[in-house]
């Protein structure tokens, strides 16, 4: 301890500017064992004061970070004092830890958030925990980049669970008007009232990508008009075969400024959907998980 202490002390002068910290910590999940009344929990980090000094010595500066894997509460609690941050990224974190650093961020402009733990997406929660991440992000009006993946390996989320998500969800996107790039992927609870919602709110976005939502995204209906609510959509990435082929057809019909498009084998073999973008000066090629698009 006395060696890393030292090791810090000679680092903290050369960190006094930065404005970006890569943060991947060990993953204490193979330490647990699964309790009879909730899913595996990790073993809480020991407090590191070392490394909570060093993240509040850059709080000034910092504006982006990236963690993986559960911080300790120090380091935590440090982050979350950072006045500045725009850019975070959580992977493998829990949804407690992630909820209690945004909410101290008040410039955030980005997150991508993947696989978070201990919430309840793992099926034994009753929706609150997560939804109170949606309504932290929700409070902040300048969000423009949203990536989240839900939990790739989780339990069935009962009807009452996936509704109460779904319209937190719906809420986030009702409140972040300035999105301009939106990706959801693996979200079972996601429904058509979230591109609904995104159609009706979100009118600066340029990117969307849905992959494997849910069975309820299908996207039916939801450009109805001569004109489209995204008019600087400019990229469209599907990979799930449950969007029906019609919105894919709106969106190239009626976003005059898209430039590539990104479809799966079954709708990319779509003789309609081909035709149409070929019309309208696309060229395909392929690329890993479907075929890509391009203008000109």
């Amino acid at each position: 301890m006395q060696a890393r202490a030292r090791f810090f002390s000679r680092l903290k002068p050369h960190c006094a500017h930065i404005p970006a910290l890569k943060l991947w910590f060990t993953d204490l999940r193979g330490s647990v064992r699964m309790g009879l009344n909730g899913p595996p929990q990790p073993r809480p980090r020991a407090n590191d004061p070392h490394l909570s000094d060093l993240v509040s010595n850059v709080a000034q500066t910092l504006h982006s970070v990236n963690i993986r894997y559960e911080p300790d509460a120090l380091t935590a609690a440090a982050l979350a004092r950072c006045p500045h941050l725009q850019n975070v990224a959580f992977e493998l974190c829990s949804v407690r830890t992630v909820t209690d650093i945004l909410r101290g961020l008040p410039d955030l402009r980005k997150v991508a958030i993947r696989c978070l733990l201990d919430g309840d997406d793992d099926g034994w929660g009753d929706g609150s925990t997560t939804e109170n991440l949606f309504n932290v992000l929700a409070s902040n009006e300048d969000l423009e980049d949203i990536y989240f993946t839900a939990t790739p390996y989780m339990h069935d989320l009962s009807e009452h669970v996936s509704a109460r998500l779904g319209l937190a969800l719906v809420g986030l996107f009702a409140r972040t008007p300035r999105l301009k790039r939106l990706h959801l992927s693996s979200v079972p609870y996601a429904t058509d009232d979230v591109l609904r919602t995104v159609a009706r709110t979100c009118g600066d976005l340029e990117e969307l990508a849905l992959h494997t939502t849910s069975q309820l995204v299908t996207g039916l209906g939801i450009l109805i008009g001569a004109t489209t609510p995204w008019p600087r959509l400019r990229t469209l990435v599907v990979s799930d075969t449950k969007i029906f082929p019609s919105f894919v057809g709106a969106v190239v019909r009626r976003c005059e400024v898209l430039e590539s498009v990104q479809l799966p084998r079954v709708l990319n073999q779509n003789p309609d959907i081909r035709a149409l973008l070929g019309r309208q000066g696309f060229r395909d090629t392929e690329v890993e998980g479907g075929y890509r698009w391009k203008r000109g």
